[in-house]
């Protein structure tokens, strides 16, 4: 009976282990394609791009979180993304020149114009959740 306690146990770590990694690849996947963007538009030096990189994945493991987060309601969820990105804004103008943060803003203007024009086509009963690099 034992060996069978086991066995059930190791493979529920084995199944949540495997749902914890395909999360944590997705979130790296994201932040590595937003990082490749911002450094094509903003023109990143490699100091700059590490700095980016450590940022979007922090950011986009968060929204994550909250997207996850069944207790939330969708206003709730869109509340706390909008919080995140005005955060990561912050502090990207700790590294960013103002050059820089000119393009970044312009280039999530047009992310933001491309999202609303797509939603705008999209049938209402699906949550507007913004994107994560906002």
């Amino acid at each position: 009976m034992n060996v069978f306690r086991i066995a059930i146990l190791t493979i529920f770590t084995a199944v949540g282990s495997m749902a914890v990694s395909q999360t944590d690849d997705h979130t790296q996947r994201a932040a590595e394609a937003q990082t490749s963007r911002m450094e094509q538009v903003l023109d990143l030096t490699p100091e700059q791009k590490e700095q980016v990189h450590a940022l979007n994945v922090k950011v986009t493991q968060k929204i994550h979180a909250i997207r996850e987060n069944t207790s939330l309601t969708d206003d709730k969820k869109n509340e706390f993304i909008a919080g995140n990105m005005t955060s990561k804004r912050r502090v990207l103008t700790t590294f960013l020149t103002p050059d820089q943060m000119e393009k970044y803003d312009a280039m999530m203007s047009r992310r933001r114009t491309i999202d609303r024009s797509a939603s705008a086509e999209e049938p209402q009963e699906r949550p507007q959740v913004d994107d994560q690099e906002q």
